[in-house]
């Protein structure tokens, strides 16, 4: 707190909440109460232990209608010039024994959070005592001031000192003399482009994010009539060496479109989820071995040509979708899933030993009642385990981070069971909108946060999370436009924010060296070069915590050839567009305006190149609009 000799502030006198149409008039003395249209308002006496004051908890919460009026003695030992500094979040009018110095009432301050240099004003004080009033009404951010009064040169010097160890706390730094490998293709989806029978189509916008993975379930929605092992072999009595058993026609169809993609197929045999009181087909199978038959007959189908299909060779196989409790698994105990994995996945190896089968598709990485004793079991009978697959669903006002904490639970989980080489998947992840929410307003409000700012900044951070953890594959639920859990499309196909967060980082996954980031204050950071390009780029991502953050970015051992610079922005307002240009500054220090949910893409490049042009197609191409030039 800083402190001058000569003169001195004294403890916190608060009156509030007031309304913001309440203007009371400033006295020249504090008193002990006010009365406001014909109501009491006592003093709140606070002990001044800092130069900011919170005022939240004192005048009933934040927000544009809360307003309070704060007191404090002035005592001045000795007659001279000093300098009042002051600040608030976020208008605010200062008075000096009655006499109004500092007005932003009408303005505003513009500077969040305050600081005791964000407006200074020279006095001359007389020896003696004197009252400090400042009249404010909170932002929609906070509800705190700030004061403080003394010498002008020492004032400044404490304010400098401030900024400086904020820097120093708050930095996020790309150090890009500190190599990482590469940046990992980990922005995979559940689902494919074109739900069967469908009009909208968004091949191209799934072909521009480079997609490493699609993983098949609830390919349509529920009661699915393409994928699922009842919509391919209706009969289940029925013979799976005859090919005239098969009902393959719609889910050729159908991955005729996922495969057009690119990515790789992860193919989950089992059933889609049924939201329903009977379940027709989320039950076991009657016949585990056949069952396992026509599992193969599918995998015949599609990678050895078998009953007039492909060869498009996928290589993961999934075994049935989260098989614990009545949704998926109606009547079933998870002995008969163990035994129902151990038959697939036995004879899917037995056919083809360079396949991958795998599961269990759990719905919670912290099922231990299910997952260990499914451990056991395949370690001690030898069941193939190629890789442990599980789901999870974070909260709406959560960031990812128990998310990653999981991948690195469940790694142990494996190794400890013997299973070092099995690998890690985890095949359906996204926020956790209330599905089953009375209210059909907030039903549908929660979903929407999927394809706005908040989905967009929860994605790219977990996805820059991933990237340091033991996660071998990942699948974001949902990528298909007709899913109520699809936050990249709407259902008219439309590019949402999310989307572009997607696309974002399959745009930092094309640098071949990846440098060292260290993220701060909720913030995700991921940077990478190349060298043979003279290109940079630092992704960053804010999810949740502060409504406004000023975060600086330092950057550090920038290559030299990269001496320019631009910043995208997400954000509610943004689809990654440019918000600023310029040279790279000399102390390599950027600093940013974060909202509650934003992403920001910094680029560098040399003055002469032109920058790669991914991130410049799609529905909402990115412009210049609002640009800070700063050459």
């Amino acid at each position: 707190m800083f402190s001058d000799c000569n003169c001195r502030l004294g403890d916190w006198v608060v009156f509030g909440p007031l309304d913001v149409l309440e203007r009371v008039p400033v006295a020249s003395g504090i008193p002990n109460k006010l009365e406001v249209n014909g109501r009491i308002v006592p003093a709140q006496c606070i002990e001044r232990t800092a130069d900011v004051l919170d005022l939240e908890p004192l005048i009933g919460g934040k927000g544009d209608d809360r307003g309070g009026l704060v007191y404090l003695p002035v005592t001045v030992k000795k007659t001279g010039k000093y300098t009042l500094g002051c600040g608030a979040d976020y208008w605010m009018e200062v008075f000096l024994d009655g006499i109004s110095v500092i007005d932003r009432s009408q303005s505003g301050t513009r500077k969040v959070p305050p600081r005791p240099d964000d407006f200074l004003v020279d006095l001359e004080l007389t020896e003696g005592k004197h009252v400090l009033g400042i009249r404010m009404t909170s932002g929609t951010s906070s509800a705190a001031i700030c004061a403080a009064l003394g010498d002008r040169e020492a004032l400044l010097a404490y304010a400098a000192q401030i900024h400086r160890m904020e820097l120093e706390e708050n930095s996020v730094i790309a150090d890009f003399a500190q190599s990482q490998g590469r940046v990992r293709s980990l922005h995979g989806v559940t689902n494919g482009p074109k739900k069967i029978g469908a009009l909208v189509d968004v091949t191209a916008a799934y072909r521009e994010l480079d997609l490493p993975w699609i993983r098949l379930h609830d390919s349509g929605g529920t009661f699915t009539c393409v994928v699922d092992i009842p919509a391919i072999f209706p009969n289940e009595d029925a013979d799976p060496e005859n090919p005239e058993n098969y009902r393959f026609g719609k889910t050729d169809e159908y991955l005729e479109r996922v495969v057009a993609t690119g990515a790789e197929v992860i193919y989950r045999l089992g059933v889609s989820i049924e939201h329903s009181a009977k379940k027709y087909h989320a039950r076991p199978p009657k016949d585990f071995s056949r069952w396992a038959q026509v599992c193969i007959g599918i995998i015949r189908h599609y990678n050895q040509g078998w009953a007039d299909g492909f060869h498009y060779h996928f290589l993961y196989w999934e075994i049935w979708n989260e098989p614990h409790g009545n949704l998926m698994w109606c009547d079933g105990t998870d002995e008969m899933y163990f035994e129902l994995y151990r038959t697939a996945a036995t004879a899917i190896k037995q056919f083809d030993p360079h396949l991958k089968v795998g599961g269990p598709a759990i719905y919670s990485p912290d099922l231990h009642v299910f997952n260990k004793p499914f451990l056991a079991f395949c370690r001690d009978r030898r069941v193939p385990l190629d890789f442990f697959s599980w789901h999870l669903y974070c909260g709406l006002h959560k960031g990812p981070e128990k998310m990653l904490q999981k991948t690195v639970e469940i790694r142990k989980l494996l190794d400890s069971y013997g299973f070092a080489a099995t690998e890690n998947h985890l095949t359906e992840w996204n926020r956790g909108p209330d599905m089953f929410c009375e209210s059909a307003e907030l039903r549908r409000d929660d979903f929407a946060t999927l394809r706005n700012e908040h989905g967009a900044a929860y994605c790219v951070s977990a996805l820059i999370g991933f990237q340091d953890t033991p996660l071998d594959v990942a699948a974001y639920y949902d990528g298909q436009p007709c899913s109520t859990f699809c936050g990249l499309f709407d259902g008219y196909g439309i590019r949402q924010k999310t989307w572009y967060g997607f696309q974002a980082v399959n745009f930092m996954t094309k640098f071949p060296t990846r440098v060292r980031a260290i993220g701060k204050n909720n913030i995700y950071v991921l940077a990478a070069y190349d060298s043979g390009e003279a290109e940079a780029a630092v992704l960053l991502a804010k999810c949740g915590g502060d409504r406004y953050l000023k975060s600086p970015l330092l950057v550090k051992n920038l290559p030299p050839e990269c001496n320019e610079y631009e910043l995208l922005c997400l954000d509610h307002d943004h689809n990654f567009e440019v918000v600023e240009v310029g040279p790279v500054p000399a102390d390599g220090t950027f600093m940013l305006s974060y909202r509650e949910y934003a992403v920001f893409l910094l680029r560098f490049r040399h003055a002469e190149n032109c920058y790669n042009q991914l991130l410049r197609h799609g529905n909402a191409p990115l412009r210049g609009t609002n640009v800070k030039n700063h050459h």
